[in-house]
């Protein structure tokens, strides 16, 4: 149904049937496969670029929570600390970037929003579309696009990314952490979506961000052997790793492509896509010996 609704308002802004229909499946499934080589930017119309927005936010959320919608409890949409979390960093982060590009005159205030909106949800879905480049904004943009890589949306949904209740978790355990510093005697537990989080939650979290981060510093350190530059080595170990698509820099930035990068580098990237598209654990216990054995 999102795929379908999405197609129609793509179409009745411009798009042809065959575009729409592409572009509707890979908005929905946060793939951000175009059919033009300028991504979503080569339709030129602003109108497209909202649709784009909205879409790629409501993909992004828990698929269970449209159940509950469509049942009529439209509400719980909202009660979800999960959504409503990842709202909050979108909006903090789409307001930083329109008010840095408007403050410095890099942008009028309507192209402030439309690509400064469009291009966070798209960085931060993990979708990967793009509108303008954004290497030619100044620092803080492109460092916040690059660590809002790491994000994703919400777990239940089409996103990669470390997702937001990971981050929420970890969150929630260190401020337990804090106050059992501050009072020792004190007995804190801690709770997301007001149910109690048992250690084993606790430590599947802790363990997948050692994991993620350790398989980040080695990706960006086997892509740096294949003579890529840092940029471009950091970039495409945190894009790909998350499944974002576009990178930082000159050669796979948001006007760039991984085709003139060497074949080692592709290989590399090949693995740590499987890796992120996987989240870490799968890929782990497949190559265990343990696994293997009856």
């Amino acid at each position: 149904a999102l795929t379908s609704t999405c197609a129609i308002a793509y179409w009745m802004f411009g798009m042809s049937v065959f575009d729409a229909i592409n572009h509707s499946m890979t908005t929905i499934a946060t793939g951000g496969f175009s059919t033009k080589s300028g991504s979503i930017g080569a339709f030129n119309s602003s109108g497209i670029d909202y649709v784009a927005c909205l879409f790629m936010l409501l993909a992004s959320f828990p698929i269970l929570i449209y159940l509950q919608v469509y049942r009529g409890k439209f509400l719980d949409l909202f009660k979800d600390k999960q959504v409503t979390t990842f709202l909050l960093i979108i909006l903090v982060s789409s307001f930083s970037v329109i008010f840095y590009l408007w403050l410095y005159d890099i942008k009028t205030a309507s192209t402030a929003i439309q690509h400064g909106l469009f291009n966070v949800i798209s960085i931060i879905t993990g979708t990967g579309y793009s509108t303008d480049n954004y290497n030619l904004w100044g620092a803080f943009p492109i460092y916040l696009l690059f660590f809002g890589m790491f994000v994703g949306g919400c777990a239940g949904s089409t996103t990669c990314g470390i997702k937001v209740f990971r981050f929420q978790i970890l969150f929630e355990t260190t401020r337990n952490q804090i106050k059992k510093v501050l009072h020792p005697h004190g007995v804190f537990i801690s709770h997301y979506n007001n149910k109690k989080l048992s250690d084993d939650v606790v430590t599947s979290v802790m363990s997948f961000f050692f994991v993620f981060i350790l398989s980040f510093i080695v990706i960006t350190l086997l892509l740096s052997t294949t003579q890529l530059d840092f940029v471009t080595s950091l970039s495409a170990a945190a894009t790909s790793l998350a499944n974002v698509g576009p990178g930082l820099g000159s050669t796979i930035g948001p006007e760039g492509n991984f085709y003139g990068i060497p074949l080692e580098a592709k290989w590399i990237l090949i693995l740590a896509m499987l890796i992120g598209r996987l989240e870490l654990f799968t890929v782990l216990v497949l190559i265990m010996p343990q696994f293997w054995k009856k």
